[in-house]
Order: C-alpha cells, then structure tokens, then sequence
C-alpha cells in the first residue's frame, strides 16, 4: 500500500532537485534549481508518481537556444496545464553577443506571456531590449535578474529607458569602478534605485570604500544582501578601521554578508597587517610562531554576530580563504590557530600549495580532529589535500594515470567519508586535486580529480560525481 499523498509529496519534495553549492565572494546566489535524476525516474513509476513530480519537474526551466524556445513556445501553448501553471523560474542563456535579435526578443516575450505563474526570468548577461523588459515586468512576475554589470555599463545601457515597473528588476551584483573623480551613483543609477530597483551585491575598491559607505549610510539599498570590497593598490600605513559598520549595518537592514578580498591573493598578507580587529588573535599567533612567510589569507566574509563568538562592531568572521605551504614545519599548528580565531567560520577554503616538495605528512586523523572544532563549518574547500595524507603515498605510479586518477578519486571519496562522520554539520566538501608522478620506464603522469562531495543529513553518507581524469607522456 502507497504511503498517503502528503507524505509522499514531502518525500517527492525532499528528491526533487539536486544539490547547489553556496554562495561565495566568487559565484553569486543562484535561484535556478536543477531537477535531480532521483526524481525524473519516480516521475515514470506511475500515473499518481508522475503527478506528483509535475510541479518540480517545470518548476525551473532554461533556454539555452533559439530552436528550443521556439519548441517549448509550442509546448506551452498545447499543454496549458503544465509550464504555465507550474513553472516559476525561466534561465534564459540563448547565445548572443549582447544584442537581442528582433525575432528572439518576440520570441521571449511570447514565451513570458504564457507563463502566468512566473515568479522570476533571468535573462542572462546579454544587453537586452526595452521591449523584452517592459513585457516581462508587466507580467506577473515578480523579479527580473540582470547579471552582474559595471555602473558605467549600466548608465549606458538603461541610460533615458524608463521602465513601468523598475520594481521588479534586480540587480545581481554592480562592480564600481576605482576611479576616484567619478561620482558614486550615476544620475542613471540613482533614479532606478529611487524607483524601486533593488541591488543583491555591491562591489567596489577599498580604496573608494569611504564615499562609497558613506554614500550607502544616507540611501537604504532596496534588497542589498552583499558587498565587496576589494584591496587593489592600498597599501596603508595603519590597521583599518571598521567603524562605519554600525552606521553602515543600520542604513542596509538586509546586509547579510561583507567579503574582504585580497586581489594579489594574498602575496603580501595584507590582512594580517591591516586588519587587525578581525584576524587580531590570529595574527599575534602566527607572528609568535614565525609562520607568516608559509601562508596567506585570500578572502575574509564577514557575517552578522551570533552565538557569543569574538565579533567587533557586530560582525564576525564567517568564511575564510587561506593559503597555507606544505613546506611549513607546524601545518596542523597553523590550521589549529585557525580554528581557534574563527570559530563561527561556516565555510573554510583551504589551499595547500607548494606540493611538490611536502616538508611533513601529518597523520590523516589529525587534520580531521582540528576541523572538528569548527562547531558552524557547512562547506569546505580543499586543494591539494591529498599532499598531505599519508595513505595517499600508496596510490600506483606504474600504472596509466587514468587508473591514477580513479584511485585517487576513490580515496578522496573514502577520507571525505571519513570527515562527514565526525564533522556533523558539514553538508558538502568541494575536491581539487592535480599531481604527478614519473615511472620508472620514464613515463610522465600527470592526473586531476575535481567536484563537489554531498552528505546525506541522516546517514552522513557522501555522494556526487567526481571528475577523474589523467595523461601521460615521455
């Protein structure tokens, strides 16, 4: 007998999509969900299974060319109980430079019309039309994403277009120029913010970080979620200061995250230098241990401060990118002095570099037992893990690197395995591992595994496709 019709819409629910990394400093928030195969085989067990699977299986759909949106125009119009009453996402990715065809611009705004439930179209990064955005916004969606842009592009894009519902659209992300005699907001810009258009991410120099802020002190940001700010040519004589963040935090009630990023990633450890009042404590550690020359922080995302952990101004350190030798004599010292300084870090990007000549394997537990004291840690990126794991010096170096690779793929799968037992918040680890070796026939092997290692709440079991690829040469 069939569990009831609600428990297996919550079942379906739990199916229907596949898992989506988190947003970083690097790759923006995404609402596009891809329907996981989980869900496409339920959806040919049965008639009742099948409908169950109707509302995810057109819940989100791309257009990636012309052919296709002028078959899926057909589709909707013959089946009106399908994508118009289920789709609530439309990714539109056609391949234009830039400028919209007349004929794909119809096109579009045909398909927009049919679609009456649509709660957001994102068309892309291409230079749109003002018909094609005036015929989204005056339907019933509710948003329309435009793809990350610079001010100057955007003035002279949307430059005297007046849109009946500016409302609607949103931003994803704007990057400010450095330019420090241009004005902060463009006259263009200004007024799309005044009527209503919203911004999710803001990026600009640090070297303009205080007209900017302080221009973002007197206009709340409509949807503003993100800033960046970013460290090109500064080089200050100082520790910043960071006592606009109470201000800033009031003037932007949705501010979630703001990313530090090191543009010379992190050659010059600018931020153990300059900025003292988040990365203090970290900073007198490695300075105490002489280490500063084996590693480099990269990116700092700071979050708003929960759960009693050390803040300044409200706000705490919640992602961290770092850099770290495997010529260092005291990794895992270094990486404890990490934990113990950011212990709200949900997700930690750890690189270790340097591989080719490992100054200390420590034992695989203990990299393991230091993570596990990040009570928080939701996603983590590792690079060259595998340089510092002693199993890994069992993996074969006669054979084809092919073979290489997949062992090497197997054995991060099985010590990924080995994390997501003992740290139990994490929900999925991204891989990149590159190595080589040469064989005694002369043989250069050269192999990559990369990709991202889900898991499983429940039974903490790890999934997802890792890629797994080799080559070879004399």
């Amino acid at each position: 007998m069939l569990l009831p019709e609600e428990v297996l819409l919550a079942i379906f629910e739990g199916l229907a999509y596949t898992s989506e990394p988190p947003a970083t400093i690097h790759r923006a928030r995404s609402r596009f969900r891809t329907v996981s195969p989980e869900l496409l085989s339920l959806s040919f067990v049965n008639r009742q299974f099948r409908g169950l699977s109707l509302p995810f299986l057109f819940a989100s759909l791309r257009i990636r060319r012309v052919r296709t949106a002028q078959r899926f125009l057909e589709f909707c119009s013959s089946n009106p109980s399908l994508c118009p009453e289920h789709t609530r996402g439309l990714l539109v990715e056609l391949p234009f430079d830039r400028v919209l065809p007349l004929f794909e611009c119809q096109l579009l705004c045909l398909i927009v019309a049919q679609l009456k439930r649509l709660d957001y179209a994102d068309l892309g990064g291409f230079e749109s039309n003002y018909a094609v955005l005036n015929a989204i916004l005056n339907s019933s969606l509710t948003n329309l994403l435009i793809r990350s842009t610079t001010d100057s592009e955007f003035q002279q894009q949307f430059n005297n277009v007046l849109l009946k519902n500016p409302s609607k659209t949103v931003l994803q992300d704007i990057r400010f120029r450095d330019d420090l005699g241009y004005p902060i907001f463009s006259r263009t810009l200004g007024e799309w913010l005044d009527r209503g258009m919203k911004v999710e991410r803001m990026s600009f120099g640090l070297e303009r970080s205080s007209l900017l802020l302080n221009a973002l002190r007197l206009r709340t940001v409509k949807g503003l979620k993100e800033i960046v700010l970013s460290i090109v040519y500064l080089t200050p004589s100082e520790p910043i200061s960071f006592a606009w963040l109470p201000v800033l935090t009031a003037a932007q009630p949705q501010l979630e995250k703001i990313w530090l990023h090191d543009t010379a990633r992190g050659t010059g450890n600018f931020f153990c230098k300059h900025l003292l009042c988040f990365v203090s404590s970290f900073a007198t550690e490695i300075d105490r241990l002489d280490l500063h020359k084996y590693l480099c922080i990269r990116d700092i995302g700071l979050g708003k401060a929960t759960g009693g952990f050390p803040s300044h101004q409200g706000w705490q350190v919640t992602e961290l990118s770092i850099g770290i030798s495997l010529q260092s004599p005291m990794l895992i010292e270094i990486l404890s002095s990490v934990v113990s300084s950011f212990p709200a870090m949900e997700i930690f990007n750890l690189d270790l570099f340097d591989s080719k000549s490992p100054h200390l394997q420590p034992a695989d537990s203990d990299l393991v037992s230091v993570l596990s004291r990040l009570p928080r840690l939701r996603y983590l990126y590792t690079q060259n893990l595998l340089q510092v794991l002693k199993d890994c010096r069992n993996l074969p170096t006669e054979s084809a690197s092919a073979k290489v690779a997949a062992c090497a793929g197997t054995f991060v799968t099985w010590y990924t395995s080995l994390m997501a037992k003992k740290l139990v918040h994490l929900e999925a680890i991204h891989i990149r591992e590159d190595g080589s070796a040469r064989s005694q026939r002369g043989v250069y092997y050269s192999w990559n595994v990369a990709g991202w290692l889900y898991i499983d709440d429940g039974s903490r079991d790890v999934h997802g496709p890792l890629n797994c690829s080799g080559s070879n040469r004399r």
